[in-house]
């Protein structure tokens, strides 16, 4: 991946503090972006839950899609 597709976790609530969002909002967003997990099937079958360790990547949305 390249450097700037990605944006770690530490940046993000950096980011938000300085362009002044209030901590408590911060620390909702930042508990919503940390324990999100993704579930995928394989052949129908589901796998096991793959949870997010680095940041996000620029593009993906930050809510479920539906199918």
């Amino acid at each position: 991946s390249k450097a700037y597709e990605r944006v770690e976790w530490e940046f993000l609530t950096r980011m938000m503090l300085k362009l002044g969002v209030n901590q408590n909002w911060v620390n909702v967003v930042m508990e919503f972006m940390t324990t999100t997990s993704y579930r995928v099937r394989v052949n129908g079958d589901p796998m096991e839950d793959i949870k997010p360790q680095r940041g996000v990547k620029q593009g993906i949305p930050s809510r479920p899609i539906c199918f």
